[in-house]
Protein backbone atom coordinates (compact mmCIF):
# COMPACT_ATOMS: atom_id res chain seq x y z
CA UNK A 1 0.00 0.00 0.00
CA UNK A 2 2.88 2.42 1.08
CA UNK A 3 4.89 1.85 -2.52
CA UNK A 4 2.06 2.77 -4.18
CA UNK A 5 0.29 5.71 -2.90
CA UNK A 6 3.95 6.79 -2.94
CA UNK A 7 2.86 9.49 -5.99
CA UNK A 8 0.29 10.73 -4.03
CA UNK A 9 1.89 10.90 -0.59
CA UNK A 10 5.30 13.39 -2.29
CA UNK A 11 1.95 15.39 -3.62
CA UNK A 12 0.75 16.11 -0.52
CA UNK A 13 3.98 16.78 0.87
CA UNK A 14 4.69 19.15 -1.45
CA UNK A 15 1.62 20.70 -0.92
CA UNK A 16 1.84 21.03 2.66
CA UNK A 17 5.28 22.42 2.46
CA UNK A 18 3.62 24.78 -0.34
CA UNK A 19 0.66 25.56 2.31
CA UNK A 20 2.84 26.49 5.38
CA UNK A 21 6.31 26.80 6.75
CA UNK A 22 7.39 23.95 8.51
CA UNK A 23 7.89 20.18 8.32
CA UNK A 24 5.81 17.47 6.37
CA UNK A 25 5.62 15.21 8.41
CA UNK A 26 4.39 15.54 12.21
CA UNK A 27 5.91 13.05 14.81
CA UNK A 28 4.57 12.83 18.13
CA UNK A 29 4.69 10.68 21.29
CA UNK A 30 1.91 8.44 21.59
CA UNK A 31 0.71 5.47 23.54
CA UNK A 32 1.11 1.86 22.38
CA UNK A 33 0.97 -1.68 23.25
CA UNK A 34 0.95 -2.08 27.39
CA UNK A 35 1.81 2.05 27.48
CA UNK A 36 4.72 2.02 25.81
CA UNK A 37 5.14 5.15 24.35
CA UNK A 38 6.23 5.15 20.73
CA UNK A 39 6.84 7.85 17.69
CA UNK A 40 3.49 8.46 15.92
CA UNK A 41 3.39 9.34 12.33
CA UNK A 42 1.05 12.26 10.51
CA UNK A 43 1.13 14.78 7.72
CA UNK A 44 1.33 18.62 9.38
CA UNK A 45 -2.43 19.38 9.26
CA UNK A 46 -1.86 22.41 11.85
CA UNK A 47 0.50 25.82 11.69
CA UNK A 48 3.76 24.68 12.85
CA UNK A 49 5.19 28.55 13.99
CA UNK A 50 2.30 29.81 15.87
CA UNK A 51 2.65 28.64 19.51
CA UNK A 52 -0.16 29.73 22.24
CA UNK A 53 -2.90 29.80 18.93
CA UNK A 54 -5.25 27.15 20.83
CA UNK A 55 -5.09 29.11 24.36
CA UNK A 56 -5.54 32.62 22.85
CA UNK A 57 -8.88 30.49 21.01
CA UNK A 58 -10.19 29.54 24.03
CA UNK A 59 -9.85 32.66 25.70
CA UNK A 60 -11.40 34.51 23.03
CA UNK A 61 -14.05 31.91 23.10
CA UNK A 62 -14.97 30.29 26.54
CA UNK A 63 -18.01 28.46 25.41
CA UNK A 64 -15.14 26.59 23.22
CA UNK A 65 -13.77 25.28 26.53
CA UNK A 66 -16.65 23.34 27.14
CA UNK A 67 -16.38 21.44 23.75
CA UNK A 68 -12.39 21.41 23.74
CA UNK A 69 -12.79 19.52 27.51
CA UNK A 70 -15.24 17.05 26.46
CA UNK A 71 -14.24 16.01 22.83
CA UNK A 72 -10.84 17.09 22.80
CA UNK A 73 -11.26 18.72 19.42
CA UNK A 74 -12.55 21.50 18.15
CA UNK A 75 -14.70 21.62 14.88
CA UNK A 76 -12.85 24.79 14.20
CA UNK A 77 -9.46 24.47 15.27
CA UNK A 78 -7.73 27.39 14.35
CA UNK A 79 -4.65 25.70 15.01
CA UNK A 80 -5.68 23.45 11.41
CA UNK A 81 -4.46 24.88 7.69
CA UNK A 82 -6.61 24.90 5.10
CA UNK A 83 -5.12 21.95 3.40
CA UNK A 84 -4.95 20.15 7.47
CA UNK A 85 -8.88 20.52 7.02
CA UNK A 86 -8.93 18.62 3.87
CA UNK A 87 -6.51 16.13 4.70
CA UNK A 88 -8.28 15.46 8.30
CA UNK A 89 -11.60 15.45 6.78
CA UNK A 90 -10.76 12.74 4.44
CA UNK A 91 -8.08 11.04 6.83
CA UNK A 92 -5.10 11.45 4.30
CA UNK A 93 -3.15 13.32 7.26
CA UNK A 94 -2.74 9.41 8.82
CA UNK A 95 -0.98 7.94 5.64
CA UNK A 96 2.23 8.34 7.59
CA UNK A 97 1.18 6.04 10.13
CA UNK A 98 1.59 3.23 7.53
CA UNK A 99 5.42 3.00 8.85
CA UNK A 100 3.89 2.85 12.21
CA UNK A 101 2.26 -0.36 11.11
CA UNK A 102 5.22 -1.76 8.82
CA UNK A 103 7.59 -1.14 12.22
CA UNK A 104 5.43 -2.58 14.57
CA UNK A 105 3.90 -0.09 16.77
CA UNK A 106 0.31 -0.11 15.50
CA UNK A 107 -2.01 -2.61 13.28
CA UNK A 108 -4.75 -1.60 10.85
CA UNK A 109 -7.36 -2.05 12.85
CA UNK A 110 -7.45 -1.29 16.98
CA UNK A 111 -8.17 1.90 19.17
CA UNK A 112 -6.06 5.38 18.01
CA UNK A 113 -3.10 5.38 19.44
CA UNK A 114 -3.54 8.42 22.65
CA UNK A 115 -1.34 11.26 23.11
CA UNK A 116 0.50 10.61 26.43
CA UNK A 117 -0.77 13.41 27.81
CA UNK A 118 -4.34 11.78 27.72
CA UNK A 119 -2.85 8.54 30.20
CA UNK A 120 -4.52 10.08 33.38
CA UNK A 121 -7.58 11.04 31.57
CA UNK A 122 -7.94 7.60 30.42
CA UNK A 123 -8.62 5.97 33.92
CA UNK A 124 -9.79 2.86 34.46
CA UNK A 125 -10.03 2.31 30.59
CA UNK A 126 -6.46 2.82 29.87
CA UNK A 127 -5.35 -0.37 30.88
CA UNK A 128 -7.98 -2.46 29.23
CA UNK A 129 -7.38 -0.22 25.58
CA UNK A 130 -3.25 -0.24 26.01
CA UNK A 131 -4.18 -3.94 25.84
CA UNK A 132 -4.15 -4.26 21.85
CA UNK A 133 -2.00 -2.25 19.52
CA UNK A 134 -2.98 0.54 18.33
CA UNK A 135 -4.65 1.20 15.18
CA UNK A 136 -4.89 3.03 11.86
CA UNK A 137 -8.39 2.89 12.04
CA UNK A 138 -11.21 2.17 14.59
CA UNK A 139 -14.55 1.05 15.82
CA UNK A 140 -15.27 5.15 16.96
CA UNK A 141 -13.60 6.20 13.93
CA UNK A 142 -16.23 4.30 11.97
CA UNK A 143 -18.93 4.87 14.27
CA UNK A 144 -19.13 8.88 14.13
CA UNK A 145 -15.13 10.02 14.52
CA UNK A 146 -15.12 13.37 15.89
CA UNK A 147 -18.89 13.73 16.61
CA UNK A 148 -18.33 11.02 19.87
CA UNK A 149 -16.90 12.76 22.36
CA UNK A 150 -13.78 11.19 24.65
CA UNK A 151 -15.90 9.62 27.17
CA UNK A 152 -17.60 7.35 24.17
CA UNK A 153 -14.21 7.02 22.79
CA UNK A 154 -12.83 5.17 25.81
CA UNK A 155 -15.74 3.24 26.20
CA UNK A 156 -15.89 2.27 22.84
CA UNK A 157 -12.29 1.36 22.39
CA UNK A 158 -12.40 -1.23 25.69
CA UNK A 159 -14.86 -2.88 24.20
CA UNK A 160 -13.05 -3.64 21.00
CA UNK A 161 -10.36 -4.41 23.18
CA UNK A 162 -12.22 -6.92 25.22
CA UNK A 163 -13.97 -7.92 22.09
CA UNK A 164 -11.64 -7.93 19.12
CA UNK A 165 -11.66 -10.50 16.59
CA UNK A 166 -10.99 -10.97 12.78
CA UNK A 167 -14.90 -10.54 12.02
CA UNK A 168 -14.72 -7.14 13.92
CA UNK A 169 -11.76 -5.63 12.22
CA UNK A 170 -13.40 -7.13 8.82
CA UNK A 171 -16.28 -5.17 9.53
CA UNK A 172 -14.29 -2.53 10.77
CA UNK A 173 -11.71 -1.92 7.59
CA UNK A 174 -14.96 -2.59 5.21
CA UNK A 175 -16.48 0.81 7.24
CA UNK A 176 -13.76 2.51 7.38
CA UNK A 177 -13.42 3.35 3.04
CA UNK A 178 -16.53 4.84 2.83
CA UNK A 179 -16.26 6.38 6.39
CA UNK A 180 -13.19 8.38 5.01
CA UNK A 181 -14.45 8.61 1.28
CA UNK A 182 -17.82 10.75 2.44
CA UNK A 183 -15.81 12.30 5.40
CA UNK A 184 -18.31 11.24 7.99
CA UNK A 185 -18.08 12.91 11.40
CA UNK A 186 -14.80 14.99 10.26
CA UNK A 187 -13.80 18.15 11.74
Amino acid sequence: MLLLGLPFIFAIILLIKLGSPGPAIFAQHRLGYKGQVFVCYKFRSMYWDQPGILEQYLLDNPGSTEKWDKYAKLKYDPRVTPLGRWLRRFSLDELPQLINVIKGDMSLVGPRPYLVTEKDRMGEYAETILSVLPGLSGLWQVKGRNEIDFACRLQMDAWYAKNRSQRLDLFIMLQTLPTIIYGRGAY
